[in-house]
């Protein structure tokens, strides 16, 4: 009886460390994915307002949680290209950002540009707003380059 529980105990352990070992060699991939507040300052002229950059570290997409009282189109931009990467197709198209709610924009930096990306170049990215009104505001919340 004590035989069968150790030969029993034996295979239940073989048999998880079978099942765990794929696990244990899967790497973890690093993204940027924590948020950055922004708070912009933006006069009533009719242009745009930009964040701070940041490294964008794989191919997910951007997250933004715009806040405030005025709406905003967002477009992602990056620095080293005379494009932007924003929305659907990656045409360069602005997206507007739900008042209060995270919400994820879709883009194609890292794969409009794959032997470029893997070399190091245009990772950085940053967030143009374009305000819904032409009144002096404040635009602010969080984002983050890539998300979870």
């Amino acid at each position: 009886m004590r035989k069968r529980k150790i030969i029993n105990s034996m295979f239940a352990l073989m048999l998880a460390g079978i099942v765990a070992s794929p696990f244990g060699m899967m790497n973890a991939k690093a993204s940027n994915w924590t948020d950055t507040k922004y708070s912009l300052r933006y006069n009533g002229d009719g242009g745009d307002v930009s964040t701070g950059k940041r490294q964008k570290q794989d191919d997910s997409y951007v997250y933004i949680k715009h806040m405030g009282n005025v709406g905003a189109w967002v477009s992602v931009r990056v620095v080293g290209y005379s494009g932007n990467y924003t929305g659907m197709n990656g045409s360069g198209s602005y997206v507007k950002a739900p008042l209060g709610t995270g919400y994820k924009i879709t883009n194609y930096v890292a794969e409009s540009f794959p032997a470029d990306y893997k070399n190091g170049r245009y990772k950085t990215i940053y967030l143009q707003l374009s305000p819904e009104t032409h009144n002096p505001t404040t635009l602010w919340g969080w984002w983050s380059p890539d998300s979870i």
